[in-house]
């Protein structure tokens, strides 16, 4: 008889989004994580080398996430107030309740925040 076993999958291995570090705000983040999580431990007798490794890369590993999520969430933010001026700003286009040169500026105006969305995706 054959017996097979469910395992529940849990989560994956994080891996650290490297371009984050070309980001001189989680850069900072990062290193004052470092400082304080050492500050935190150095007194602590139980606490020998390997354990404060693993310590600190917990907190990397929060920070990271923190970090990550807050931009993202900021990302979406800043698209969807952009789709908003985009879709205002083709209304008015297409009303025609405005005139000629005010119009060229709109249309150059709705061109320039079109080609920001598509560079943001």
């Amino acid at each position: 008889m054959i017996t097979t076993h469910s395992n529940e999958k849990g989560p994956s291995f994080w891996k650290l989004n490297t371009s984050l570090l070309s980001e001189i705000d989680y850069i900072n983040q990062i290193r004052a994580t470092i400082k304080d999580t050492q500050e935190s431990y150095k007194n602590d007798c139980f606490v020998k080398n390997a354990l404060m490794w693993e310590m600190t890369k917990l907190k990397i590993r929060e920070q990271s996430l923190k970090y990550s999520t807050i931009k993202t969430t900021k990302i979406s933010r800043d698209e969807e107030e952009l789709e908003k001026e985009i879709n205002n700003l083709q209304r008015l286009v297409e009303s025609n309740n405005i005139e000629d040169e005010d119009k060229k500026d709109t249309l150059h105006t709705l061109d320039a925040k079109k080609i920001r969305i598509r560079k943001n995706n």
